[in-house]
């Protein structure tokens, strides 16, 4: 009878622990705090853990990141400042070969966000009649 409950013991402890484990992911990749810190916006606790993490190991989570913020940005689910913030964060980190990576993407960023001001300029202009200035604006979209 005791082995029965020993065994049912053990089991239950077992399946508690898988249970808790699935619950918080960050337990098992502590680099996805980070990305959830960066998530929220909360970029101090994002620099703070970051420094007691595996560079390696978050160098891989911050890629994605850095790939998914991007492409939120150029959907326009992301805001320029927003998207530009995360970068300099990631910067902050000082992660290496990272730097590269956020250069890049902010200068991505840059070159889209004056062609969407550029192109929202000219719409006004177009609007409002104003043709020759309105096609000196189209001419910096990129296209």
């Amino acid at each position: 009878m005791k082995t029965k409950i020993t065994i049912l013991g053990v089991l239950l402890l077992l399946f508690s622990s898988i249970i808790l484990a699935c619950s918080d992911p960050a337990s098992l990749d502590p680099a996805l705090s980070v990305i959830d810190a960066l998530e929220r916006g909360n970029h101090f606790e994002a620099i703070q853990l970051a420094n007691e993490i595996d560079s390696e190991r978050l160098y891989e989570r911050l890629e994605s990141r850095i790939f998914a913020i991007e492409t939120s940005f150029i959907g326009e689910e992301t805001s320029f400042s927003a998207f530009i913030a995360e970068l300099d964060t990631i910067d902050r980190m000082n992660i290496t070969d990272l730097s590269a990576m956020t250069s890049n993407a902010r200068n991505r960023a840059h070159n889209l966000n004056d062609s969407r001001t550029a192109f929202s300029t000219a719409e006004s202009l177009f609007s409002r009649g104003d043709y020759s200035q309105a096609i000196y604006h189209y001419r910096q979209v990129i296209c």
